[in-house]
């Protein structure tokens, strides 16, 4: 499993990343909860500062993070950095402020899952994911005030929210200033595993110059 990036600051604050999918079920190496829990549980400080760039993952292993989370015996603030899509959106509900960069996006949907079996497992999978879609809006709700039938809307919808956007629908409590980025998981590419139906184009298309320079290294690096 990967470790969690825990930084110390000078004020006392504990900077956590969570810079990466959610959950090691899914791609084999993400961030798990029980790594994740271990790691915050080992904090002495007053203060979490959570900062999100993360596409999501499992819904499971999210509710396991916000579980831990919840436990802290602090103030927990959150910066979603880059984006928090999908199960990172519902980690992010366990801020006591939450706050979005400039540039940064949230999403929210249904729950996914994938099932092999009979007519019984079928029905049984739906159920557990109707069940699964109440506990996260249970989530959202603990911070937006526009209702369980909207939210719900939303989630049908796959929104994508900018900053401005989630903070008018009550999932966060201001926009902040920019600050530059460390490198999250291919988007494009965990979209597609996890069936994002609108990704917006500006967290999909890649810096073209920069891509075509790694390339360039890449392959004079495998010429040598």
């Amino acid at each position: 499993m990967k470790t969690l990036p825990i930084t110390m600051k000078a004020d006392g604050v504990a900077e956590v990343l969570l810079y990466d999918v959610i959950g090691s079920d899914i791609f084999g190496d993400g961030v798990d909860a029980k790594t994740f829990r271990a790691e915050v549980k080992g904090i002495k400080a007053k203060v979490l500062n959570l900062r999100i760039n993360s596409p999501g993952g499992s819904v499971f292993e999210a509710s396991a993070i916000l579980a831990a989370l919840d436990e802290f015996r602090g103030r927990i603030e959150v910066d979603v950095d880059g984006v928090a899509a999908s199960a990172a959106s519902v980690v992010a509900m366990a801020g006591d402020e939450i706050r979005m960069a400039p540039s940064a996006m949230m999403m929210i949907h249904n729950p996914h899952a994938l099932v092999v079996g009979g007519a019984d497992d079928m029905r049984g999978m739906a159920e557990l994911l109707e069940k699964s879609k109440s506990q996260l809006i249970d989530a959202y709700e603990r911070h937006s005030k526009i209702g369980r039938d909207k939210i719900s809307a939303l989630m049908d919808a796959e929104t994508w929210f900018a900053g401005q956007e989630a903070v008018d629908a009550g999932f966060a409590h201001s926009v902040t200033e920019g600050r530059r980025v460390a490198a999250c998981a291919d988007l494009a590419k965990v979209a597609a595993k996890l069936h994002y139906k609108h990704v917006p184009d500006a967290l999909t298309v890649r810096d073209e110059p920069a891509w075509r320079e790694t390339e360039r290294r890449r392959l004079l690096a495998a010429s040598l």
